[in-house]
């Protein structure tokens, strides 16, 4: 090092430094973020630049910014880099995500000589179209793998566990859906219990909830799955490029 090592002005200088990445009253620089392993960051830039520094950045609260610029000069080519970095990986999970609706360059440009009403009435077919095809695919899939079940019974309680088991308020349709739901697995319950021999007798203030009636309800009592019963947000695993072109028809 070019000057002695002094804890108290390393520290001064971390403070400093640690302004970039914000707090409660300073925002962060945009290329910054604690998240991402900023903090690391710059402690390993002011590493890399002391030995070589003529002093301090700081000294009793001042700030020299010509010992500062090596520093600044770093962080700039760091920032860029990190941009970099984030659109690749914007990019990345575009690409990985198959639950996005895609359509072909050649598609797009048909639809686009259309007016306005008939393009949107187009694309909402086509989007339809695309994730009924993924679910009807993924039920197809777990049919062959003989999983359909377990999967629909997976499916139910966490429907259940999320809609009505965590203080959430129903509306009415819901309510409905659920004393319907309560009926059903309730009578499948009981021709289990029934075959197993298993009679449980219920006190009349026990009440069981829709959630452990179907955990106990085991897959062979429950009806093949239907593609309309999988949730959207469960077909992200289906691969669009395994599906047949979508809306061309309507063009």
């Amino acid at each position: 090092m070019q000057m002695a090592f002094d804890l108290e002005r390393v520290i001064d200088d971390f403070i400093f430094f640690c302004f970039f990445i914000g707090n409660d009253f300073l925002p962060s620089l945009s290329a910054l973020d604690i998240g991402e392993g900023s903090l690391d960051h710059l402690i390993n830039f002011y590493k890399k630049l002391l030995p070589e520094m003529t002093g301090y950045i700081t000294d009793q609260g001042q700030i020299y910014w010509d010992r500062a610029e090596p520093f600044i000069a770093l962080l700039g080519k760091h920032e860029h880099q990190v941009f970099i970095n984030r659109v690749s990986t914007l990019d990345q999970k575009y690409k990985d995500s198959k639950n996005f609706v895609t359509f072909d360059e050649t598609f797009s440009n048909q639809v686009g000589k259309l007016s306005q009403q008939d393009k949107t009435k187009i694309i909402q077919h086509s989007v339809q179209d695309k994730v009924k095809q993924k679910k009807t695919k993924k039920c197809s899939g777990l049919f062959m793998k003989n999983q359909q079940k377990k999967y629909k019974k997976y499916l139910l309680l966490k429907k259940f566990k999320e809609d009505y088991e965590e203080g959430s308020q129903e509306t009415v349709e819901q309510d409905v859906e659920y004393k319907s739901a309560t009926s059903k697995f309730k009578r499948l319950q009981q021709m289990q219990r029934e075959k197993d021999n298993k009679l449980i007798q219920q006190q009349e203030d026990q009440k069981e909830s829709l959630f452990s009636i179907i955990s106990e309800v085991r897959e062979e009592y429950l009806s093949d799955l239907n593609p309309e019963e999988i949730p959207n947000s469960e077909i992200s695993d289906v691969s669009e490029s395994e599906l047949k072109t979508a809306g061309q028809d309507l063009i």
